[in-house]
């Protein structure tokens, strides 16, 4: 799974600061990684076995139906400079942005399970500073 958060407003903040700047990458194994960075800086580490446990739950709670039609859409205003995305390499080796800002795949519900576990991850595991 890959989460990240992009501002498209660079030098309006330290970027070593935006938290998910560079992405943040949780493997089936638990291992994640941040980065790489503009310098090519990764940041590599895993998750505990909980925290995988979690994701896969979630993962597993998306509805696959629901993952090869249009996705639903909150109404609302993205907020200038934020971008929210999760993608979820399947074992069959396909890709799904389950979550792009406002719009879900495999059902709203779980897909926000998913986003706001994945956010817990990076809060706790993201570097701040990005080195």
């Amino acid at each position: 799974m890959r989460s990240g958060a992009r501002d498209p407003r660079p030098l309006a903040h330290n970027p070593a600061y935006c938290l998910g700047l560079y992405g943040f990458t949780v493997r089936h194994d638990g291992g994640f990684t941040a980065g790489p960075s503009d310098q090519g800086v990764v940041v590599s580490g895993a998750v505990s076995a909980d925290e995988l446990e979690r994701l896969s739950s979630d993962v597993s709670a998306l509805s696959a139906s629901r993952l090869r039609g249009a996705p639903s859409c909150d109404p609302g205003h993205l907020v200038p400079g934020i971008a929210v995305s999760v993608d979820v390499l399947f074992a069959d080796q396909t890709t799904v942005r389950i979550v792009d800002n406002l719009c879900y795949l495999g059902g709203r519900d779980q897909a926000l399970r998913l986003r706001d576990d994945l956010d817990a991850l990076r809060l706790r595991y993201y570097p701040r500073p990005f080195p």
